[in-house]
């Protein structure tokens, strides 16, 4: 069965920050991580700290207008509130965009960003 376009390119987008984040010295724990409370594009891991990264996908047209709506941050915040459960470690939480070129934009999502 053929995946929808837009499915094809966010796992690609996946993919590409997954990379850049190695890159930087994280590991590929999971992607498409599914707890029981929610799912995440990808959980990475460092030496130091466990990631928990929201990817999303840019058109050619720049900067998104795209916020977190109610429901995601919920999701983002019970999704990290298990991970620190199970490993007992302080869990970062980002959000990644991608261009149409590959570009990414990766940001970290603070207490106030997710009010």
């Amino acid at each position: 069965m053929r995946m929808h376009w837009s499915h094809e390119r966010g796992l690609k987008a996946e993919k590409q920050v997954a990379e850049e984040l190695e890159r930087r010295g994280y590991r590929l724990l999971k992607q498409r991580f599914k707890t029981p409370v929610a799912e995440v594009d990808l959980l990475m891991k460092s030496l130091s700290e466990y990631l928990l990264v929201e990817v999303k996908t840019l058109s050619a047209r720049g900067f998104p207008e795209y916020r977190l709506s109610h429901r995601q941050k919920e999701r983002l915040r019970r999704a990290r509130d298990w991970v620190e459960d199970k490993t007992r470690q302080d869990v970062r939480l980002a959000m990644a965009w991608v261009d149409s070129k590959g570009k990414i934009l990766l940001f970290n999502l603070t207490a106030e960003d997710l009010r």
